[in-house]
Protein backbone atom coordinates (compact mmCIF):
# COMPACT_ATOMS: atom_id res chain seq x y z
CA UNK A 1 0.00 0.00 0.00
CA UNK A 2 0.96 3.76 -0.94
CA UNK A 3 4.27 2.01 -2.56
CA UNK A 4 4.35 4.10 -5.22
CA UNK A 5 3.34 7.76 -3.71
CA UNK A 6 7.16 9.05 -3.33
CA UNK A 7 7.18 8.86 -7.39
CA UNK A 8 3.89 10.17 -7.30
CA UNK A 9 1.81 7.03 -8.24
CA UNK A 10 -1.52 6.44 -6.41
CA UNK A 11 -2.82 3.15 -5.41
CA UNK A 12 -5.73 3.76 -7.55
CA UNK A 13 -3.30 3.66 -10.73
CA UNK A 14 -2.31 0.51 -9.65
CA UNK A 15 -4.92 -1.06 -9.18
CA UNK A 16 -6.55 0.07 -12.45
CA UNK A 17 -3.71 -1.35 -14.10
CA UNK A 18 -4.86 -4.88 -12.60
CA UNK A 19 -2.50 -4.94 -9.43
CA UNK A 20 -3.51 -5.64 -6.09
CA UNK A 21 -2.93 -3.73 -3.44
CA UNK A 22 -2.23 -5.43 0.16
CA UNK A 23 -1.76 -3.48 3.59
CA UNK A 24 0.74 -6.20 4.91
CA UNK A 25 3.58 -8.51 3.56
CA UNK A 26 3.05 -11.96 5.20
CA UNK A 27 4.69 -15.29 4.78
CA UNK A 28 1.13 -16.55 2.91
CA UNK A 29 1.33 -13.30 0.66
CA UNK A 30 5.39 -14.47 -0.27
CA UNK A 31 4.85 -17.92 -0.79
CA UNK A 32 2.34 -16.67 -4.10
CA UNK A 33 5.11 -14.51 -5.86
CA UNK A 34 7.73 -15.23 -7.66
CA UNK A 35 9.40 -11.63 -7.83
CA UNK A 36 10.16 -9.01 -5.21
CA UNK A 37 10.93 -5.86 -7.61
CA UNK A 38 12.41 -3.01 -6.03
CA UNK A 39 13.75 0.46 -7.74
CA UNK A 40 16.00 1.46 -4.72
CA UNK A 41 18.02 -0.95 -2.38
CA UNK A 42 16.35 0.21 0.55
CA UNK A 43 14.38 -2.69 1.40
CA UNK A 44 12.59 -4.07 4.09
CA UNK A 45 15.11 -6.76 5.70
CA UNK A 46 11.85 -8.49 7.32
CA UNK A 47 11.22 -9.61 3.84
CA UNK A 48 14.43 -11.57 3.66
CA UNK A 49 13.63 -13.75 6.89
CA UNK A 50 10.31 -14.92 5.59
CA UNK A 51 11.20 -15.40 2.00
CA UNK A 52 11.72 -18.93 0.76
CA UNK A 53 14.62 -19.33 -1.60
CA UNK A 54 12.65 -19.57 -4.61
CA UNK A 55 11.37 -16.21 -4.54
CA UNK A 56 13.75 -13.78 -6.44
CA UNK A 57 14.45 -10.46 -5.05
CA UNK A 58 14.86 -8.66 -8.27
CA UNK A 59 16.06 -4.52 -8.33
CA UNK A 60 19.56 -2.61 -7.43
CA UNK A 61 21.50 -4.96 -4.92
CA UNK A 62 25.35 -2.84 -5.25
CA UNK A 63 26.40 -5.58 -2.94
CA UNK A 64 30.02 -5.14 -3.52
CA UNK A 65 29.91 -1.96 -1.03
CA UNK A 66 26.71 -3.53 0.84
CA UNK A 67 29.22 -6.21 2.10
CA UNK A 68 27.08 -6.60 5.05
CA UNK A 69 23.65 -7.22 3.63
CA UNK A 70 25.03 -9.38 1.15
CA UNK A 71 26.36 -11.70 4.29
CA UNK A 72 22.88 -11.38 5.36
CA UNK A 73 21.62 -12.21 2.19
CA UNK A 74 23.88 -15.29 1.58
CA UNK A 75 23.01 -16.51 5.27
CA UNK A 76 19.28 -16.39 4.97
CA UNK A 77 19.70 -18.00 1.42
CA UNK A 78 18.08 -14.94 -0.27
CA UNK A 79 18.19 -15.26 -4.48
CA UNK A 80 18.26 -11.98 -6.56
CA UNK A 81 18.79 -10.21 -9.27
CA UNK A 82 21.33 -7.41 -9.59
CA UNK A 83 19.77 -5.04 -12.71
CA UNK A 84 23.50 -3.06 -12.42
CA UNK A 85 24.71 -6.06 -13.73
CA UNK A 86 22.26 -6.92 -16.64
CA UNK A 87 23.89 -5.94 -20.11
CA UNK A 88 23.57 -6.22 -23.56
CA UNK A 89 26.40 -6.01 -25.57
CA UNK A 90 28.44 -4.34 -23.34
CA UNK A 91 25.79 -1.72 -22.75
CA UNK A 92 23.95 -1.91 -18.98
CA UNK A 93 20.75 -0.37 -19.66
CA UNK A 94 19.39 -0.17 -16.15
CA UNK A 95 22.77 1.82 -14.95
CA UNK A 96 22.07 4.10 -17.55
CA UNK A 97 19.06 6.01 -16.19
CA UNK A 98 20.74 6.73 -12.84
CA UNK A 99 24.37 7.36 -14.09
CA UNK A 100 23.03 10.14 -16.47
CA UNK A 101 21.11 11.58 -13.67
CA UNK A 102 24.20 11.59 -11.46
CA UNK A 103 26.84 12.81 -13.91
CA UNK A 104 24.63 15.86 -15.23
CA UNK A 105 23.84 16.49 -11.48
CA UNK A 106 27.52 16.64 -9.90
CA UNK A 107 28.36 19.81 -11.84
CA UNK A 108 25.53 21.45 -11.22
CA UNK A 109 25.78 20.51 -7.46
CA UNK A 110 29.75 20.99 -7.07
CA UNK A 111 29.17 24.81 -8.50
CA UNK A 112 26.67 25.37 -5.31
CA UNK A 113 29.58 24.27 -3.05
CA UNK A 114 32.32 26.37 -4.84
CA UNK A 115 30.12 29.28 -3.70
CA UNK A 116 30.43 31.06 -0.09
CA UNK A 117 26.86 30.02 0.30
CA UNK A 118 27.71 26.73 0.87
CA UNK A 119 31.40 26.29 1.79
CA UNK A 120 32.97 28.82 3.92
CA UNK A 121 36.35 27.50 2.65
CA UNK A 122 35.22 28.74 -0.77
CA UNK A 123 37.18 31.55 -2.46
CA UNK A 124 34.37 32.28 -5.21
CA UNK A 125 35.62 30.76 -7.73
CA UNK A 126 32.97 30.80 -11.01
CA UNK A 127 32.63 27.93 -13.23
CA UNK A 128 32.96 29.77 -16.41
CA UNK A 129 34.96 32.72 -16.95
CA UNK A 130 33.17 35.38 -16.89
CA UNK A 131 35.61 38.75 -17.92
CA UNK A 132 38.86 39.03 -20.10
CA UNK A 133 40.59 38.58 -16.43
CA UNK A 134 39.00 35.96 -15.46
CA UNK A 135 39.64 31.72 -15.61
CA UNK A 136 37.23 28.89 -16.20
CA UNK A 137 37.04 26.19 -12.94
CA UNK A 138 39.56 23.15 -13.39
CA UNK A 139 37.25 20.32 -13.15
CA UNK A 140 38.91 16.76 -12.84
CA UNK A 141 37.05 13.05 -13.29
CA UNK A 142 38.58 9.83 -12.48
CA UNK A 143 37.58 6.22 -13.73
CA UNK A 144 35.50 6.42 -17.23
CA UNK A 145 31.79 5.63 -16.78
CA UNK A 146 28.45 6.51 -18.01
CA UNK A 147 28.22 9.11 -15.02
CA UNK A 148 31.78 10.33 -16.19
CA UNK A 149 30.80 10.88 -19.63
CA UNK A 150 27.75 12.93 -18.66
CA UNK A 151 29.68 15.02 -15.83
CA UNK A 152 32.20 15.89 -18.50
CA UNK A 153 29.62 17.09 -20.74
CA UNK A 154 27.74 19.01 -18.32
CA UNK A 155 30.94 20.72 -17.06
CA UNK A 156 32.08 21.97 -20.64
CA UNK A 157 28.46 23.08 -21.05
CA UNK A 158 29.20 25.33 -18.13
CA UNK A 159 32.10 26.52 -19.30
CA UNK A 160 34.68 24.51 -17.60
CA UNK A 161 37.84 22.69 -18.28
CA UNK A 162 37.96 18.87 -18.07
CA UNK A 163 40.86 16.77 -17.31
CA UNK A 164 39.52 12.94 -17.42
CA UNK A 165 41.95 10.35 -16.01
CA UNK A 166 41.61 6.47 -16.80
CA UNK A 167 43.66 3.63 -17.22
CA UNK A 168 42.40 2.45 -20.97
CA UNK A 169 44.32 4.64 -23.00
CA UNK A 170 41.89 3.61 -25.95
CA UNK A 171 39.20 5.46 -24.39
CA UNK A 172 40.89 8.39 -23.55
CA UNK A 173 41.29 8.40 -27.27
CA UNK A 174 37.81 8.41 -27.80
CA UNK A 175 36.88 11.39 -25.85
CA UNK A 176 39.37 13.35 -26.95
CA UNK A 177 37.58 13.19 -30.24
CA UNK A 178 33.92 12.85 -28.96
CA UNK A 179 31.70 15.11 -30.85
CA UNK A 180 30.32 16.99 -27.58
CA UNK A 181 33.23 17.20 -26.12
CA UNK A 182 34.58 19.27 -29.33
CA UNK A 183 32.00 21.02 -29.61
CA UNK A 184 31.19 22.62 -26.09
CA UNK A 185 35.29 23.06 -26.04
CA UNK A 186 35.28 25.74 -28.70
CA UNK A 187 31.78 27.07 -27.34
CA UNK A 188 33.05 28.21 -24.06
CA UNK A 189 36.33 28.26 -25.01
CA UNK A 190 37.76 26.07 -22.39
CA UNK A 191 39.84 22.69 -22.62
CA UNK A 192 39.24 19.18 -22.13
CA UNK A 193 42.36 17.09 -21.83
CA UNK A 194 43.40 13.27 -20.90
CA UNK A 195 45.60 11.79 -18.28
CA UNK A 196 46.61 8.13 -17.92
CA UNK A 197 45.99 6.72 -14.57
CA UNK A 198 48.38 6.40 -11.89
CA UNK A 199 48.15 7.67 -8.18
CA UNK A 200 50.92 10.04 -8.97
CA UNK A 201 49.36 11.62 -11.51
CA UNK A 202 46.11 11.71 -9.97
CA UNK A 203 48.00 13.69 -7.11
CA UNK A 204 49.06 15.86 -9.51
CA UNK A 205 45.93 17.00 -11.00
CA UNK A 206 44.05 17.10 -7.98
CA UNK A 207 47.10 19.80 -6.61
CA UNK A 208 45.61 22.16 -9.58
CA UNK A 209 41.40 21.20 -9.69
CA UNK A 210 38.43 23.15 -8.41
CA UNK A 211 36.32 20.03 -8.44
CA UNK A 212 37.38 16.18 -8.46
CA UNK A 213 34.68 14.09 -9.39
CA UNK A 214 35.15 10.19 -8.86
CA UNK A 215 32.86 7.74 -10.31
CA UNK A 216 33.34 3.43 -10.66
CA UNK A 217 33.02 1.96 -14.43
CA UNK A 218 30.86 -1.00 -13.45
CA UNK A 219 29.15 -1.57 -10.19
CA UNK A 220 30.06 -5.02 -9.37
CA UNK A 221 33.78 -3.89 -9.12
CA UNK A 222 35.73 -1.71 -7.04
CA UNK A 223 37.30 1.25 -8.27
CA UNK A 224 40.90 1.44 -9.66
CA UNK A 225 41.60 4.02 -6.90
CA UNK A 226 40.37 5.48 -3.68
CA UNK A 227 40.67 9.06 -2.51
CA UNK A 228 42.03 9.21 1.01
CA UNK A 229 41.86 12.09 3.21
CA UNK A 230 46.11 12.49 2.69
CA UNK A 231 44.91 12.79 -0.73
CA UNK A 232 41.93 15.85 -0.26
CA UNK A 233 44.78 17.80 2.03
CA UNK A 234 46.84 18.47 -1.84
CA UNK A 235 43.63 19.56 -3.05
CA UNK A 236 43.27 24.21 -2.75
CA UNK A 237 41.11 24.79 0.20
CA UNK A 238 37.80 25.71 -0.94
CA UNK A 239 37.59 23.08 -3.79
CA UNK A 240 35.01 20.36 -3.56
CA UNK A 241 35.24 16.56 -3.84
CA UNK A 242 31.84 14.85 -5.51
CA UNK A 243 31.56 10.56 -4.50
CA UNK A 244 29.38 9.47 -7.43
CA UNK A 245 30.68 5.84 -6.46
CA UNK A 246 29.67 6.09 -2.79
CA UNK A 247 27.23 3.06 -3.67
CA UNK A 248 28.92 1.12 -5.89
CA UNK A 249 32.93 0.59 -5.58
CA UNK A 250 34.23 2.46 -2.88
CA UNK A 251 35.82 5.51 -4.93
CA UNK A 252 36.99 7.41 -1.31
CA UNK A 253 38.01 6.43 1.83
CA UNK A 254 36.81 9.15 3.68
CA UNK A 255 36.01 8.38 7.27
CA UNK A 256 37.22 4.63 6.72
CA UNK A 257 33.79 3.74 5.41
CA UNK A 258 32.42 6.00 2.39
CA UNK A 259 29.20 4.02 2.42
CA UNK A 260 28.48 4.45 5.84
CA UNK A 261 28.57 8.28 5.35
CA UNK A 262 25.61 9.75 6.95
CA UNK A 263 25.73 12.92 6.13
CA UNK A 264 25.52 14.09 2.10
CA UNK A 265 27.69 17.21 3.04
CA UNK A 266 31.37 17.68 5.48
CA UNK A 267 34.84 19.03 4.98
CA UNK A 268 38.12 17.77 4.64
CA UNK A 269 41.35 19.76 4.61
CA UNK A 270 39.44 22.49 3.64
CA UNK A 271 37.75 20.60 0.42
CA UNK A 272 33.74 20.26 0.81
CA UNK A 273 33.24 16.65 0.29
CA UNK A 274 30.04 15.94 -1.20
CA UNK A 275 28.17 11.79 -1.42
CA UNK A 276 25.39 11.15 -3.74
CA UNK A 277 24.33 8.32 -2.83
CA UNK A 278 20.77 6.81 -3.81
CA UNK A 279 20.06 9.28 -6.74
CA UNK A 280 16.30 7.37 -7.26
CA UNK A 281 15.43 8.96 -3.95
CA UNK A 282 16.16 12.32 -5.28
CA UNK A 283 14.59 11.53 -8.49
CA UNK A 284 12.18 8.69 -8.27
CA UNK A 285 9.53 9.78 -10.41
CA UNK A 286 11.92 9.96 -13.26
CA UNK A 287 14.10 6.93 -12.02
CA UNK A 288 11.01 4.94 -11.40
CA UNK A 289 9.64 5.88 -15.15
CA UNK A 290 12.90 4.62 -16.75
CA UNK A 291 12.93 1.48 -14.59
CA UNK A 292 9.62 -0.17 -14.76
CA UNK A 293 10.06 0.21 -18.86
CA UNK A 294 12.89 -1.95 -18.60
CA UNK A 295 11.47 -4.42 -15.85
CA UNK A 296 8.22 -5.05 -18.04
CA UNK A 297 10.23 -5.87 -20.76
CA UNK A 298 12.09 -8.65 -19.29
CA UNK A 299 9.21 -9.45 -16.93
CA UNK A 300 7.11 -10.37 -20.14
CA UNK A 301 10.38 -11.83 -21.85
CA UNK A 302 10.36 -14.20 -18.41
CA UNK A 303 6.67 -15.12 -18.23
CA UNK A 304 7.05 -16.17 -22.47
CA UNK A 305 9.50 -19.03 -21.55
CA UNK A 306 8.90 -22.20 -22.01
CA UNK A 307 10.87 -23.41 -18.98
CA UNK A 308 9.46 -25.34 -16.04
CA UNK A 309 10.62 -22.66 -13.21
CA UNK A 310 11.88 -19.27 -12.94
CA UNK A 311 15.05 -19.99 -12.37
CA UNK A 312 15.29 -22.20 -15.33
CA UNK A 313 14.16 -19.26 -17.76
CA UNK A 314 17.22 -17.55 -16.11
CA UNK A 315 19.38 -19.79 -16.26
CA UNK A 316 18.98 -20.29 -19.57
CA UNK A 317 19.25 -16.62 -20.41
CA UNK A 318 23.25 -15.48 -20.77
CA UNK A 319 22.15 -11.89 -20.10
CA UNK A 320 20.01 -12.45 -16.73
CA UNK A 321 22.52 -15.35 -15.39
CA UNK A 322 24.99 -13.36 -14.59
CA UNK A 323 22.84 -10.66 -12.87
CA UNK A 324 21.95 -13.40 -10.20
CA UNK A 325 23.78 -12.15 -7.64
CA UNK A 326 23.27 -14.58 -4.69
CA UNK A 327 21.00 -18.20 -4.83
CA UNK A 328 20.00 -20.10 -2.49
CA UNK A 329 23.04 -19.43 -0.13
CA UNK A 330 25.95 -18.77 -3.03
CA UNK A 331 27.38 -15.54 -4.34
CA UNK A 332 27.16 -16.18 -7.87
CA UNK A 333 28.39 -12.99 -9.90
CA UNK A 334 31.89 -13.82 -10.47
CA UNK A 335 33.04 -10.00 -10.53
CA UNK A 336 32.04 -9.39 -6.61
CA UNK A 337 33.51 -12.85 -5.66
CA UNK A 338 36.97 -11.35 -7.21
CA UNK A 339 36.21 -7.85 -6.14
CA UNK A 340 35.96 -9.13 -2.68
CA UNK A 341 38.18 -12.44 -2.59
CA UNK A 342 35.37 -14.36 -1.56
CA UNK A 343 34.18 -17.93 -2.91
CA UNK A 344 32.43 -18.09 -6.35
CA UNK A 345 30.07 -20.71 -7.34
CA UNK A 346 28.32 -20.82 -10.75
CA UNK A 347 24.87 -20.43 -11.04
CA UNK A 348 24.82 -24.00 -12.90
CA UNK A 349 26.66 -25.68 -9.31
CA UNK A 350 24.56 -23.69 -6.99
CA UNK A 351 21.06 -24.77 -8.59
CA UNK A 352 21.75 -28.67 -7.87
Amino acid sequence: KNAGLTAGYTDQEYISAGATIINKVTKEVIDKIDIIATVTVNRNKKLFTIANPNIFFWGYQYLVNNTKEMYFMLKNSISSVGVEAISKDSIYEFIIPNEKIKGSYAPILAADYLSKAKNKFAVGQSIAKIDENGKNANFTILNYSYSGYFAAIQALAMGANVTYIDQDDEILADLTKDKKIVALTKAFNSTFKTVHFSHENLVEEMKNTNVLIATNQLPTVKTVAKITNGMLESMPKGSVFVDLAVETGFSSDVETKPANIKKQFQTISGVACVTIEHISNLFPKVISDAISGLNTKYFIQLAKSSEKSLIDSISKDKTLSHAVMTYRGNLTNSDIASSLSLKYTSLATAKK
